[in-house]
């Protein structure tokens, strides 16, 4: 059903508050959760303290459990059914304040089984829970919740986690408090042990049948704090997903928008790109006109001039102008060495690269001679300097 999945998440919890053969205080844990019509066993663990068990439970998130309060808190009482009864509470305890005390009972045919606990005890248990934010939202007291599913039982003889129940024709006839023998049960393709019978009980109660034990505040509580909470979450989806809605419609129209621009933009810095390109090849244009020019008529005065000043005792193996910087690599710009002449060969004496040297210099188109390197072998002498050109164009 939708309120299963929206009010608790397809799970059923609930806890049995209850003691062991020693007396000490003992917590039965049992999980149910429903897939499809079907109810599977989830999880469950007995602890030794209850703050393990609220320790476990937040842990798990878990936000609601139904309880079963069996320990030494509820007293029980069988009475033989009277002819007539008005109030059941004062028939079994004539002595006390009802409205002290929280008290459950179930009838059959002979008799009545009641189940009393003070009140104080189980709202502060119920506080207790609630401050650590698990909201409880009803319980049981006593036995009295196996009679939920008397009726699935084919036995004279069902335990409890700590008391022994009779069976006839599937109706409960005693119940035997203090007794202790853990079985498994096959209940309806679940298996169940002594320890989950009363929590199995409840479960089906509250749960599936909707029978409320005792007030339904804590009930309505929680449901409105889930409603609150879900409705608002499903209010706020509803918003972000309209903004998201509206801002992909501004998106696209911002983009498309951004893009017009952009293409515009492209177009005027392309048109000045285009004029600062074209502004470049004309002025290199003229550069290279002038280098051209300046090339074919002076570089052969200045080889001629090298030439004649060459002594004979010098043999020249490179005459090389405005030499390459970096190797010719293909998308790679090339420099060259601008307004310098490389010169290399070979020679007899030093003295001749010496005088040759200062007539070089003297030379009126020569800025400088640099980097000149000379290599003595027993074979031959070589030598490398370059000639800087003045600036005359």
């Amino acid at each position: 059903m939708l309120k299963d999945w929206f009010l608790y998440n397809n799970r059923f919890c609930a806890v049995e508050h209850t003691f062991n053969p020693q007396g000490k205080e003992s917590y039965h844990f049992l999980q149910l959760k429903k897939k499809g019509k079907e109810l599977q066993l989830d999880s469950k663990k007995t602890f030794s303290t209850h703050k393990e068990l609220i320790s476990f439970l937040k842990k798990s998130k878990q936000q609601q459990i139904v309880l079963v309060f069996n320990n030494q808190q509820v007293l029980t009482k069988n009475i033989n059914k009277p002819e007539n009864y008005q109030n059941i509470f004062q028939l079994a305890y004539p002595s006390l304040n009802s409205t002290e005390f929280y008290y459950q009972y179930e009838k059959t045919n002979d008799n009545i089984f009641l189940a009393v606990t003070r009140k104080s005890y189980i709202d502060d248990l119920i506080k207790l829970y609630s401050s650590n934010q698990i909201s409880v939202l009803d319980f049981s007291l006593g036995n009295l919740s196996v009679f939920e599913i008397a009726n699935l039982f084919q036995t004279s003889e069902i335990t409890t986690s700590n008391s022994k129940i009779l069976l006839e024709h599937k109706k409960i006839i005693n119940i035997t408090p203090k007794h202790f023998n853990n079985k498994i049960y096959i209940v309806n393709g679940l298996n169940i042990d002594s320890n989950s019978l009363l929590s199995l009980g409840i479960i089906i109660s509250f749960y599936l049948k909707t029978n409320f034990h005792h007030t339904k505040t804590h009930f309505n509580s929680f449901k409105n704090k889930v409603i609150f909470n879900k409705g608002y979450k499903t209010a706020l989806s509803f918003c972000l997903v309209i903004l998201f809605i509206n801002f992909l419609f501004f998106s696209s129209y911002y983009k498309e928008v951004t893009e017009l621009n952009s293409y515009i933009e492209i177009n005027n810095s392309t048109k000045e790109n285009l004029k600062l390109l074209n502004n470049e090849v004309i002025e290199k244009e003229k550069l290279l006109n002038q280098i051209q020019n300046y090339s074919s008529i002076s570089i052969a005065k200045y080889i001629d001039e090298i030439s004649y000043t060459t002594p004979n005792t010098i043999l020249l193996t490179e005459l090389n102008y405005q030499p390459f910087l970096n190797t010719i690599k293909e998308k790679k710009e090339i420099k060259n060495e601008l307004k310098t002449i490389r010169i290399s060969g070979n020679f007899k004496s030093n003295s001749d690269i010496s005088n040759w040297v200062d007539i070089i210099e003297k030379l009126t188109w020569v800025k400088e001679v640099s980097n000149l390197k000379i290599e003595n072998t027993k074979q031959i002498s070589k030598f490398h300097f370059s000639i800087i050109i003045k600036n005359e164009l």
